[in-house]
């Protein structure tokens, strides 16, 4: 406010603070003296920062006695999107996936980081840019967040694309200011897709047998077998026979009695596992449970009941069976009340070739084993057993080809009177033989009679009357 122009008026500037860092050279900010403007220093700015700077005026040009006032100024620095987004890390480990993994399984989470620091900045947008032939993958993300979901969205096939590589590439949604993108800008992720062979699979999902208590070592009890006869061969073993009362061949699936039962008790119940390898892939296996159920050691005076009323099934094998009851007539095994229990005879071909299972509390369902056996009638021993008591059925069954309607088609013999194929033949050539010798005599005949109709002389022919 002093008279322009007089040494009162001449004022110049300082910059107080602040002041600069130590192992940093120059100030962020420059002042000029003799205007009072603020400029920018040396020293690089870093977005957020609020430096406060404190400026003092003094008059008489600085000299000692002026007069002096400070004022403080504070600088803002402002955020701009000079920072590309990037993932961390951006190469990822090879990742597993066995092909049949279901369809919106997450298979990974990756991270990109943005150095800016105003949230519009910030978003992010993401997209595989290579290696999704078939687009079998997708990608889920927040806006605000620089987490991103890698999930699977279609099924994978081995035999397709046995692997991906995919890139995935990260960009920030407002335009950048300076440089562009780095390599950090993209992430790789690999996809290893696992070939899945299915488990062994048997022809039943647990097994039963039933055996009285007497029976001796060696006896077979059932045969394990895959569901399918052309499948891979397998490898048999027992887990956990804790008694020691049975085997099974390695390879036929043969379950037998490996000694006498001695300690087993009728009605008592014996469970062991059986464990099925494959052959060529020790790694593929299933196991199921081998259930035993002890009877009472047969009676020699157990009574034989008569023959089952004959049936019929087809070979080959339809889903189709007989029904065996265990009804007894005799009144001393029918009475008491509780279910009967069913088993094929011992023997080892009968084991093989037929199959029983429980229908309900009476009544049991005698099946064919095999694909195919030889059309002819068979006895089947069935044991039976019911409160204790043990007797045995022979089931009389007519195995035979059948029709598409399931119907038996049995061989027809010669009815009788019926003349057999080589007296028909012999019949059908006389007769021809005869009808060619009853034709060469007309022939003949009718040649002689011309040949004397030439040889007679014309005046012999007899003239015609007049009328």
């Amino acid at each position: 406010m002093d008279a322009p122009g007089s040494p009162n008026s001449h004022v110049v500037y300082r910059l107080l603070s602040p002041e600069p860092e130590e192992g940093t050279e120059g100030r962020a900010f420059e002042l000029d003296s003799a205007s009072g403007s603020v400029t920018l220093g040396a020293r690089p700015l870093h977005a957020g920062q609020d430096i406060p700077l404190q400026v003092l005026a003094v008059d008489l040009g600085g000299a000692e006695g002026g007069l002096s006032s400070t004022c403080e100024v504070t600088v803002t620095i402002t955020d701009i999107n000079d920072h590309a987004p990037e993932f961390t890390p951006s190469q990822i480990e090879p990742i597993s996936l066995p092909e049949d993994t279901e369809p919106g399984t997450l298979v990974a989470t990756l991270l990109a980081t943005d150095g800016d620091l105003e949230p519009a900045f910030r978003h992010m947008d993401f997209a595989i840019e290579a290696g999704d032939v078939d687009g079998a993958f997708g990608l889920k993300w927040e806006p605000d967040s620089g987490h991103v979901q890698l999930l699977l969205l279609k099924n994978l096939s081995y035999e397709a694309v046995p692997s991906y590589q995919l890139v995935v590439v990260v960009r920030s949604e407002a335009e950048l200011v300076g440089p562009g993108p780095g390599p950090g800008a993209t992430a790789t992720v690999t996809v290893l897709v696992e070939k899945v062979v299915p488990p062994p699979k048997l022809d039943q999902e647990s097994y039963e047998a039933s055996v009285p208590v007497s029976t001796p070592a060696g006896s077979l009890l059932l045969t394990i077998q895959p569901s399918d006869p052309m499948s891979s061969p397998l490898r048999f073993s027992l887990v956990n026979d804790s008694e020691g009362w049975l085997c099974i061949k390695e390879v036929s699936g043969e379950v037998h009695t490996a000694r006498p039962l001695q300690g087993a008790r009728p009605g008592d119940m014996y469970t062991v596992l059986v464990e099925a390898q494959d052959a060529g892939e020790p790694t593929l296996r299933t196991a199921v449970t081998l259930v035993i159920h002890f009877l009472k050691a047969a009676s020699a005076s157990a009574p034989t009941l008569p023959l089952v009323p004959t049936r019929h099934l087809c070979t080959p094998r339809k889903n189709h069976g007989v029904v065996v009851s265990g009804a007894s007539e005799d009144t001393d095994l029918a009475d008491g009340h509780g279910p009967y229990n069913f088993a094929l005879g011992p023997n080892p071909t009968v084991q093989r070739d037929w199959r029983i299972q429980a229908l309900n509390g009476s009544h049991a369902y005698l099946t064919l084993a095999l694909h195919w056996v030889e059309p002819r009638e068979y006895s089947v021993p069935v044991v039976v057993s019911h409160n204790n008591r043990m007797w045995q059925l022979q089931v009389r069954v007519i195995v035979c080809r059948c029709n598409v309607e399931g119907q038996c088609m049995r061989k027809v013999g010669r009815m009788k009177g019926m003349p057999t194929k080589l007296s028909a033949v012999g019949i059908l050539g006389g007769t021809l033989l005869a009808i060619g010798i009853f034709l060469v005599l007309i022939f003949t005949h009718l040649t002689l009679a011309r040949k004397k109709d030439l040889d007679q002389p014309a005046d012999s022919v007899p003239l015609k009357a007049a009328v």
